[in-house]
């Protein structure tokens, strides 16, 4: 039973809430919960129930109410002891209390310097839904305590504001604060905390006003000055102390930005500005200018300028690699590191992330998904401390939106920028005196455009500057092949490119636009094997600046050429374009099909990240293969990347781009084992998002294709999807005859891998029939092969589900030794989702025993990683957690149960893992 005082008085049992007939019950019944679990006598209950004047047969009324109150409560609720009264009470059944727990531990965390204070002690004043006792705040009996607790309310806002100040979001802050201070402008702690926002943001002036305010009011009604504290805080603000900056953002705040490969040379005056709107209150700026013009360079700039200034952190998307606006969300997600829920869009993942983050998103070329726009609107409203800075050839058109023009660089920076790229490839450069004009009159040719200025500056190895300033053509004369309505600067730039792509030797400059086809950059030995390049060649290009490197996952070097770059490469195929897309779809088909039927836990977790950082190539394999009508090609893809995109935050994706490929071959001729496969990517698909009657008729459909050209691999992949459809849809008798023949299939065929699937997949029904030994003795199977041929992720799930199978058993103490195995291995191998399992099969182990409170904060942590990581459990799992719930919440009563899952869930998954493990069988 829950009791709420936070806020109207309320009772809510486990059915709902309970009615109260009168007034006179409220009041009781606040009555009896303000003196919390003490003996109120009868007379002190007449006084609170009719004052001053109670009616000859008070007694007697009141037994009255306390019967009516005891048929809603329960009889047992209320005892009688001598004359007075007593309300009997679970410990965390009431609201006040949590608040007060919260509230408590807010203050340790607060004073101990961590982070989640902000979060716990925001969690403790969502407890409250108005005024503390509201229906009786007026009543004489009532009014000191509410007086206590709205002065407790207050204290704990103002502890929350100064955590949220320890955190840098003092910008966000400063309109509560004001709020704040006019209600209760008595209140110096408030007081001295707008003064510190408004100080940390940049506001010094208005600081020092708030104290000069707050000293006239104070002496005006009190006839005092401000404590020492204010007037200390006063003198800091004029000394401009430095002990008033905020400390370091957390380091899950840093920017996630890349590295700028050089330092920015001008541009001092429009970094001031874009601070001064950022500061001021714009929440969505874009910077528009032709391409070339350092718009990303400007806004990368911005953001490691800013990251201190954003307590959640910076963030960058480059979308210059999207061809589908509706794949915008997806790339933001993947930036911010979410794993969405299967039933939850990425748009709204982003959004709930966002909602409560003081965070600057950087949106890098929106020009190429200018459809996805409102969505930069609905994250704005959404997220109200949330700030966008973009990059776009045009503005978004939005409301709010401030449209910034970079305009060329002035001519001393542009020089600049020549001397410092032409010295960083040849370092001998010093721009003697005789030079100095042709830089000048080069810089001026070129429109001082930056990325025209960079591509001149790298032939420096080879030109003098006034043999480039004779050979560069013209801004406007020479031009090259660009379109006539072309603005002066993109017709400039286009002619300074062509220019450098003419000083190439043929070979190179064949290398070059070959290159065009790749989208999201290459290796080396993918322009080899797509382009046929060589390393000189490569080097080449890169000298010339018109190929860019950049470390990639694991830290393997990535080739990339800038958007507006590209473009004009690919201009450059013309009619071979393509023979040249053909051969990178093709490449990339190979590459998928080489991943096709590996079980992750299979692969490194390099080569997993390999094919995430693949993806932007995949997609346009994918495009130009559909648009080529190259339909096997597509199917040959999009059959191999199934189980990539079962097992990524591309799942919407990869569905779409399945369902596409099938339907165009419903409508042509195509190879029966690629549509097989194919649809048993569906089935993986459709597996993540939890779909089983799609994942069967997919399932069913390619089993029927596999069996028809007597591919029994296939065959055995087929019956393991169609087995868990149809044990998910019910058929637990029909999932058991497919994981059977799997099996047996798998045996004969010497498969250890798919036959350890099928064996543990055979097990889980048997255990969801109650046949228990035999659901054992599959397990012990299971991980005797797995053992046998290294597969450690199998080894940990048989461990895992021999744990589940002796919790349901009733083998506590088994369980908690096989659970932990499993989770050793899984910590080894970082399996995410394993140690989730492993923390809750834990957790559930230590249920009923003395160690109850730490069963309930490893559930709460294993939850809180399980949603954060999209991880959904399995049907006898999710029976078990019913029943944990249920357990713990009797051992430790409702209240007790909710705190200690509540901490749970603000503790790191490696912590709870190492909780978990540290759980001993002695305790059981």
């Amino acid at each position: 039973m829950d009791f709420r005082v936070l806020g109207p008085v309320q009772v809510v049992a486990g059915s709902g809430p309970v009615e109260l007939a009168s007034g006179r019950q409220v009041a009781l019944l606040a009555c009896l919960l303000i003196a919390r679990d003490e003996l109120v006598s009868r007379d002190r209950l007449i006084d609170a129930l009719w004052g001053e004047a109670p009616p000859p047969t008070a007694t007697n009324a009141l037994q009255v109410q306390v019967h009516a109150l005891r048929k809603r409560l329960g009889a047992e609720r209320i005892a009688r002891e001598g004359v007075g009264y007593r309300l009997c009470r679970e410990p965390g059944e009431l609201d006040l209390e949590r608040f007060e727990q919260l509230a408590a531990r807010g203050r340790e965390e607060l004073a101990g310097g961590r982070p989640e204070a902000a979060a716990t002690l925001r969690a403790a004043l969502e407890l409250w839904r108005g005024p503390a006792y509201e229906d009786v705040r007026y009543e004489a009996f009532a009014q000191a305590e509410v007086a206590r607790l709205q002065e407790l309310r207050l204290a704990v806002l103002e502890d929350r504001i100064e955590a949220d100040l320890a955190l840098g979001r003092h910008r966000e802050l400063v309109s509560e604060l004001e709020g704040l201070v006019a209600e209760h402008h008595g209140r110096e702690r408030l007081c001295g905390q707008l003064m510190l926002a408004l100080y940390r943001s940049g506001r010094q002036t208005a600081a020092l006003d708030v104290f000069q305010h707050a000293r006239r009011t104070m002496r005006d009604e009190l006839g005092l000055d401000p404590g020492p504290q204010l007037q200390e805080l006063q003198q800091a603000v004029l000394r401009q102390d430095p002990a008033l900056a905020p400390e370091a953002p957390e380091p899950r705040a840093r920017p996630r930005l890349p590295a700028p490969e050089t330092p920015l040379v001008g541009r001092a005056a429009e970094l001031a500005e874009l601070r001064e709107l950022l500061h001021g209150g714009t929440r969505l700026i874009t910077l528009t200018g032709a391409g070339g013009i350092g718009k990303t360079r400007l806004a990368l700039q911005t953001g490691h300028d800013l990251a201190d200034a954003f307590a959640d952190g910076v963030y960058f998307v480059d979308l210059s690699h999207l061809s589908d606006p509706q794949l915008v969300p997806d790339a933001i997600a993947g930036v911010l590191e979410l794993g969405t829920q299967r039933d939850e869009p990425p748009a709204a993942a982003v959004q709930a992330f966002l909602a409560s983050r003081h965070a600057l998103l950087l949106l890098d070329n929106f020009e190429v998904v200018d459809a996805a726009a409102p969505l930069v609107s609905e994250l704005l409203r959404a997220a109200p401390a949330l700030v966008v800075l973009a990059t776009s050839r045009a503005p978004l058109r939005l409301s709010g939106e401030h449209q910034y023009r970079v305009e060329p660089l002035p001519l001393p920076d542009a020089v600049r920028l020549f001397a410092a790229r032409a010295r960083a490839v040849a370092p001998t450069f010093r721009r003697p005196a005789e030079d100095a004009d042709d830089v000048a009159q080069l810089c001026l040719r070129l429109d001082c455009l930056p990325l025209a200025i960079e591509l001149s500056a790298a032939r420096t190895r080879d030109y003098a500057p006034g043999e480039l300033l004779a050979s560069v053509p013209g801004s406007l004369a020479l031009a090259g092949e660009g379109a006539r309505d072309l603005p002066s600067r993109q017709r400039t730039l286009r002619a300074t490119i062509d220019w450098s792509h003419r000083l190439l030797a043929p070979d190179e400059q064949a290398l070059f636009t070959r290159l065009a086809v790749f989208a999201g950059g290459f290796t080396a030995a993918d322009a080899a094997a797509v382009c046929g390049a060589d390393r000189a060649s490569l080097s080449a290009l890169v000298a010339a600046s018109l190929v860019h490197e950049r470390a990639g996952p694991g830290g393997a070097v990535r080739g990339f050429m800038l958007e507006t770059v590209r473009e004009y490469a690919l201009e450059l195929l013309g009619d071979d374009a393509g023979t040249w897309r053909r051969r990178h779809a093709e490449h990339y088909a190979a590459i998928a099909e080489a991943v096709e039927g590996e079980h992750p836990a299979s692969r490194s977790g390099a080569a997993w990240r390999d094919l995430e950082a693949e993806h932007d190539n995949f997609r346009a394999a994918l495009d130009w293969s559909r648009d080529a009508g190259a339909l096997e090609l597509e199917l040959r893809i999009v059959g191999g990347l199934a189980y990539f995109w079962a097992t990524s935050d591309h799942l919407r994706e990869g569905g779409a781009r399945l369902d596409e490929a099938l339907r165009r071959a419903a409508d042509a001729p195509a190879s029966i084992p690629l549509r097989a496969n194919a649809l048993a990517g569906v089935a993986r698909v459709a597996h993540s998002l939890g779909d089983y009657e799609r994942m069967r008729d997919a399932a069913d459909a390619c089993l029927e294709l596999f069996r028809a050209i007597g591919d029994e691999p296939h065959t055995a992949l087929a019956l393991n999807f169609l087995g868990i459809a149809l044990s998910n849809l019910g058929d637990i008798d029909g999932g058991i005859v497919c994981h059977e023949e799997n099996a047996a299939i798998s045996r004969r065929l010497g498969d250890g891998l798919r036959l350890s699937s099928a064996l543990n997949n055979l097990g889980y029904c048997r255990l969801r029939r109650g046949q228990y030994e035999q659901a054992r003795a599959l397990f012990e199977d299971g991980l005797a092969v797995s053992r046998e041929i290294g597969h450690r992720t199998g080894e940990s799930v048989m461990l895992g589900n021999l744990g589940i199978a002796a919790l349901l058993e009733g083998r506590p103490a088994d369980a908690l030794t096989d659970l932990r195995a499993a989770l050793e291995i899984d910590r080894d191998l970082g399996y995410m989702e394993g140690m989730i399992y492993g923390v809750f099969g834990i957790a559930a182990a230590l249920a009923g025993t003395d160690d109850a409170p730490a069963a309930a904060e490893l559930l709460g942590a294993a939850d809180a990683a399980a949603r954060a990581l999209a991880v959904e459990l399995e049907p006898l799992e999710l029976e078990l957690h019913a029943r944990v719930t249920a357990e713990l919440e009797q051992a430790l009563g409702r209240g007790r149960y909710a705190d200690a899952h509540a901490a749970g869930r603000l503790v790191r998954l490696d912590d709870a893992v190492e909780r978990a493990l540290s759980a001993h069988v002695s305790s059981l």
